[in-house]
């Protein structure tokens, strides 16, 4: 399947920001058209859904380690802090750092 491609490169490249011309452009396909696949497919479009993995990514870093909120957004190929936050919040209904305490406290009970 084309779109695992697709996928993979998404996951192996999350800190840059892939423009939706070069994920289609991977799979031979012109931007409309693979938005569709890709929709119809995974379920979300390709932008939600790069946003959801680098969500996932910065899930994962929030827990594992003490880097600051700044720089990992800065390492999933997000400039702007306070963009990273809403979009952090608008997925998981709280902020990253509301995140980041909520689940250590989870972890060390």
């Amino acid at each position: 399947m084309r779109i695992s491609h697709v996928i993979d490169m998404i996951h192996t490249r999350i800190n840059i920001d892939i423009a939706l011309k070069n994920l289609a452009e991977k799979v031979f396909m012109s931007e409309s058209y693979f938005s569709h696949v890709f929709k119809d497919i995974i379920g979300f479009s390709p932008k939600q859904y790069v946003i959801q993995a680098k969500i996932e990514k910065a899930k994962e870093l929030l827990i594992t380690t003490q880097e600051p909120v700044v720089e990992i957004a800065g390492s999933l190929g997000i400039d702007n802090p306070h963009y990273f936050s809403r979009l952090f919040k608008k997925e998981c209904v709280c902020t990253p750092l509301q995140y980041r305490k909520k689940k250590r406290k989870v972890h060390s009970l």
